[in-house]
């Protein structure tokens, strides 16, 4: 018998929700027929209260449905009553909360609670949530927030949703008695920024000048930088723009610009003196292009930062000379060693750009390209991303000297000797390297490191193979096609040419009629 019916709750402190859905069921386990379905909701209600069921069930008044269950949302107590076995017998009631574990409709006594309660909700589909206190009442106003049916504290913001969805309390949730929040932070839908805001005020109480010369804010303690002390005050204080005071029109009415011009342009316009050099190094803190003098060094550089995009690090010695090939890639003004080369370039680049001007050639800059990226040893002009190889080319060349430029490299030394430099490598990979970028033999390394794998050297390759085959790797490859491409890239073979017609691939035909020529010694 699959049909779960629920006696009503009495308790006088709550007002719960008694709900029941369409359907009712009976089921005879007999024969598994269904017999009526009950749509009548005082009917139900009396046979709650009488706590029995008539011996035969009404009369239907619609179609059958199979597998249809009562349930009953939201009860304090969990009590079943189910039909017993024969239907002469009187109801058995389950208690699923019964300490010793016990099926009064099985007579079974399980071990754990576990297993009695996996064996209610599977063998009579008695759903029930279960909490720690049952019988416990529930206080919706516990200034805690504490559930005594769960017998724990919630949140503020969760503590009334978990009493609606698991115990069935509609209760209004209390509106917020914060009264200090209410004049200092934004009033907006950011909740919880507003309660944080308003919380770690140095001094809340304070009265905000938003026309403060130094961009203080008296009610956070702090002095802000001016670009962010309005916004501060509009996002965090809740002020509106007529608290502020108009600023000044201190500068012309900007000009349409065309899409041509560039950064630097715009603020050689919002300069007063846009000819001006900007000199980093006087004792004054002056800056020539915006006619100011700022009171500290510190000042000066962020102002330079943040309105001219100049990084101005701190030079130690501003009248020494840089070596752009230093070996060690150290910078004499600031007395620093940098890693590698491209991070000694951007150093140059970002901090001594004024100072790369004048170590670099009296050519007449205007007239050239961009001098940011000319080379004084090449004496040629180069793109930002060229120059930085071109610049790290003379860097790697200046560590080796050619000794013997007409020397011949043997790439398979076994002692990995460079005849060029007369020098020795540790290693196969380093000796490669030093090869490929000193040199510029990378083809020539890749093949003569190809040509180390083969397993025969010696043996003769038939290109007229019909199956592919290479004597001198002793593999088969996709017919007569993939075997002429392998002996090009690997083996660096031209095949002749077949009955004076030209080959498929491109490479071949450069030999035709000539014999096989590796392509180096």
């Amino acid at each position: 018998m699959q049909t779960r019916l629920c006696k009503e709750d009495q308790e006088p402190m709550l007002k719960q929700e008694f709900s029941f859905e369409d359907t009712l069921m009976y089921q005879d386990e007999e024969d598994y027929r269904t017999f009526v379905k009950v749509e009548n909701e005082e009917y139900i209600k009396e046979m709650l209260v009488s706590e029995s069921r008539p011996q035969a069930p009404p009369i239907p008044r619609q179609r059958w449905r199979d597998n249809a269950v009562v349930t009953i949302e939201r009860q304090p107590e969990y009590d079943r009553v189910f039909q017993a076995k024969h239907t002469g017998e009187a109801g058995v009631i389950i208690d699923p909360y019964n300490p010793q574990h016990y099926c009064a409709m099985c007579e079974k006594t399980f071990s754990h609670q576990a297993k009695f309660r996996r064996h209610v909700r599977m063998s009579h589909s008695l759903y029930v949530k279960y909490f720690k206190y049952p019988h416990a009442t529930i206080d919706p106003n516990n200034p805690q927030n504490y559930c005594a049916k769960c017998g724990r504290s919630y949140p503020d913001s969760y503590f009334h949703v978990h009493l609606r969805k698991q115990h069935g309390l509609h209760v209004k949730k209390p509106k917020s008695t914060d009264a200090t929040s209410k004049p200092y932070a934004r009033q907006n839908h950011r909740g919880s920024q507003k309660k944080r805001n308003a919380k770690y005020f140095a001094h809340p109480y304070a009265i905000i000048n938003p026309n403060h010369p130094q961009n203080y804010c008296s009610k956070c303690g702090k002095t802000y930088h001016k670009q962010y002390f309005r916004k501060h005050l509009r996002i965090i204080h809740g002020l509106q723009d007529k608290d502020f005071k108009p600023r000044l029109a201190t500068s012309k009415p900007r000009v349409p610009r065309n899409h041509h011009d560039s950064q630097n342009d715009s603020m050689a316009k919002r300069s007063k003196h846009p000819q001006a050099d900007t000199n980093l190094l006087k004792p004054l803190q002056y800056c020539a292009e915006c006619d100011h003098t700022y009171p500290t060094i510190s000042s000066f550089r962020v102002h330079l930062k943040r309105a001219h995009s100049i990084k101005t690090p701190l030079v130690k010695y501003p009248n020494a000379e840089i070596d752009i090939f230093h070996l060690d890639n150290y910078c004499a003004k600031c007395d620093k060693k940098y890693e590698g080369a491209r991070l000694f370039l951007n150093h140059l680049q970002d901090s001594h750009m004024s100072t790369l001007y004048n170590i670099r050639s009296s050519v007449d800059v205007s007239k050239k390209r961009d001098p940011a990226y000319y080379c004084p040893k090449c004496d040629r002009y180069y793109t930002e991303e060229i120059f930085k190889q071109h610049f790290t080319k003379h860097r790697r060349m200046s560590k080796f000297v050619n000794i013997n430029p007409d020397a011949e490299i043997d790439l398979n030394s076994p002692d990995f000797y460079c005849s060029k430099c007369e020098r020795h490598f540790s290693n196969q990979p380093t000796f490669g390297r030093h090869v490929t970028f000193e040199h510029g033999l990378g083809h020539e390394w890749n093949l003569a490191k190809k040509q180390r794998q083969i397993k025969f050297p010696n043996a003769q390759i038939d290109f007229f193979n019909p199956h592919g085959y290479c004597a001198k790797c002793d593999k088969k490859l996709l017919g007569r096609d993939g075997l002429w491409a392998h002996t090009v890239t690997v083996h660096a073979l031209y095949p002749p040419s077949v009955g004076g017609k030209s080959l498929k691939l491109g490479a071949c035909n450069l030999r035709n009629g000539k014999e096989l020529t590796p392509l180096f010694r």
